[in-house]
């Protein structure tokens, strides 16, 4: 019946201060995110990342519909960008 707090151990494992970005094949579309906006730009246009990103690279990947890209970090995807959306 003890409480979580007094089985707790911190982790001797070092964690780093910063990950290592990740590695994107040569063929795939790259973009670095500003520093004080969550935005990439693609096909002439500023679409809306979350802030988590600022200053990470993220690749642009087609999606099955036509028109439809998606916006990943390493094999995650973050965002979708809707190239027939008006907004």
């Amino acid at each position: 019946m003890a409480v979580p707090a007094s089985r707790y151990r911190p982790s001797p494992r070092p964690f780093p201060d910063r990950l290592p970005e990740p590695a994107y094949d040569s063929s795939e579309i790259v973009r670095r995110v500003g520093s004080t906006k969550g935005y990439v730009s693609f096909k002439g246009r500023a679409w809306r990342v979350p802030n988590a990103f600022k200053t990470e690279c993220l690749a642009i990947r087609p999606l099955q519909r036509d028109g439809l890209y998606g916006v990943f970090f390493g094999a995650t995807q973050v965002a979708k960008i809707d190239l027939k959306s008006q907004d």
